[in-house]
């Protein structure tokens, strides 16, 4: 981290100039022979995309969702259908369910070529349904969150090299920020720390793996009883 560039302009400044970008790359994608589709999640990723291609496209913009009906806190149409009735676009919704991520589970760690989580379901399954609409350009927010540090399931990693480098006193100011109220929790994060200062990242991968499908196999035999 003592490598990054250090940046002297304002926050406005930065502001503009991340507006500017965004915009500039939103022009160059929607630039296409065929019509333009959009994912939205309602998150703010996908839901500036599709707020922003409205005024790029001369077509309403078709988009497509994932929610699961049976978890209010994975249903997020409620957000979805803000989007699209401000933009106009058609919204397609569709509703994976468990039967289908242990039937796509191998493949999609085939193709991903490391092993994959619960979260794989959305992307797979809309992928699969955006496919059989024919729909062959898709904008998506996939990756903003990676980029504005919106995640934490690989922050692990970072403590790690800390301690791979000895910077012990940077280590012990800043762990507090990654544990959690949940005792359990925290305590799987040290562990993540631990293994991944210790492993490879090829035997993290596959100790990862194993584990999932340890996991999806308790799953299908709760399913099948």
């Amino acid at each position: 981290m003592d490598g990054f560039e250090k940046n002297t302009i304002s926050f406005a400044e930065a502001v503009q100039k991340y507006r500017e970008l965004f915009l500039d790359s939103l022009k160059l994608q929607v630039r296409s022979d065929v019509e333009v589709s959009a994912s939205l999640s309602g998150g703010m990723d996908s839901s500036a995309i599709v707020c922003s291609a409205k005024s790029l496209l001369d077509y309403p913009l078709r988009t497509f969702s994932t929610y699961y009906e049976d978890d209010p806190a994975l249903d997020e149409r409620h957000w979805i259908a803000q989007i699209t009735s401000e933009t106009g676009a058609r919204a397609h919704y569709i509703a994976p369910q468990a039967s289908d991520a242990i039937a796509w589970w191998d493949h999609a760690t085939y193709l991903n070529d490391l092993p994959l989580a619960s979260g794989f379901v959305s992307q797979y399954a809309l992928m699969k349904g955006v496919r059989e609409q024919g729909v062959r350009v898709l904008l998506s927010g996939q990756g903003s969150d990676e980029i504005s540090a919106g995640y934490r399931h690989a922050t692990y990693r970072y403590y790690a090299d800390l301690l791979r480098n000895l910077k012990l006193g940077r280590f012990a100011r800043e762990l507090p920020a990654f544990m959690e109220p949940n005792p359990l929790k925290s305590m799987g994060n040290i562990a993540k720390i631990k293994l991944s200062a210790m492993l490879s990242e090829s035997r993290l991968y596959e100790l990862e793996f194993r584990l999932t499908a340890l996991s999806l196999s308790a799953m299908s035999s709760g399913i099948r009883q």
